[in-house]
């Protein structure tokens, strides 16, 4: 346990010490106060960051966890020289650089949270530091996994490039696929099981129908709306626990047998 809590200490440091981290807290900061000077409505304002974080968030750490994996190949040479377990080495990186991450965003995002405190309901404010702070886990893990996958630091990025420009973009014409397959009428559970399985959707449409504007969803909105009052947040809480725990635990698997 000493040793765990050694590695993580010094990973800590690490991870609050790259410029990319801090980065990302400016863009938000900046993002979000752009927003509500550009506003007179608070909501405006946390209506519109609902609509771009789940975009946002993904690019910046799975692209930046990718690079930082990638540059760390001589310490882990050095490190597993020495007898020490191969999944705490991996384990103590991705937990301190995924708490550097989430908390450098949710810096970023506390002019909106004070602005909007008192005007929202203070669940659609824990929803949102909770999909923020889960989509900055899931990036994380992704970005290392998809290092580990890849030979050189070229190919990571340009895989991290690709998975974001999936889920961002072309799920969403798989989901319109499924409609069109079915004479345009998708039943509910093919929707939405296809959106379970797009952390980027999950995240999204938590915050957005929990501010009631779910148009913004399109073809899904109305799906989407009869799910969640129905409990609906349960399962894509669950979702998202799975993404957080699906690369983390295919890295660690990887990680262990990787010959560095």
């Amino acid at each position: 346990m000493r040793r765990f809590l050694n590695l993580f200490g010094r990973e800590l440091r690490e991870a609050l010490g790259r410029p990319w981290i801090w980065g990302s807290a400016v863009t938000f900061a900046g993002g979000t106060a752009g927003l509500l000077w550009a506003t007179d409505d608070p909501r405006k304002a946390l209506a519109a960051v609902a609509g771009l974080f789940p975009y946002v968030v993904p690019l910046l750490g799975t692209l930046g966890a990718a690079i930082e994996l990638a540059a760390e190949r001589g310490f882990f040479e050095l490190v597993l020289a020495q007898p020490i377990s191969r999944t705490m080495v991996f384990q103590a990186k991705f937990l301190a650089f995924s708490l550097a991450f989430s908390c450098a965003l949710l810096l970023g995002l506390l002019p909106l949270l004070i602005a909007v405190w008192g005007v929202v309901s203070p669940v659609t404010l824990l929803l949102l530091v909770g999909t923020v702070t889960a989509l900055a886990w899931i990036s994380i893990g992704s970005g290392f996994l998809l290092c580990l996958l890849a030979r050189e630091r070229v190919g990571a990025i340009g895989a991290a490039l690709v998975l974001w420009l999936y889920f961002a973009f072309l799920h969403d014409l798989v989901i319109l696929w499924a409609c069109q397959a079915v004479a345009g009428s998708a039943p509910d559970a093919v929707v939405l099981s296809l959106i379970l399985i797009n952390p980027i959707e999950v995240a999204r449409l938590a915050v957005v129908l929990q501010l009631d504007i779910a148009a913004l969803l399109g073809i899904t909105g109305s799906i989407l709306s009869r799910f969640f009052h129905g409990g609906g947040l349960a399962i894509c809480g669950s979702a998202l626990a799975f993404w957080i725990i699906l690369p983390n635990a295919a890295g660690t698997w990887i990680f262990s047998r990787k010959d560095f």
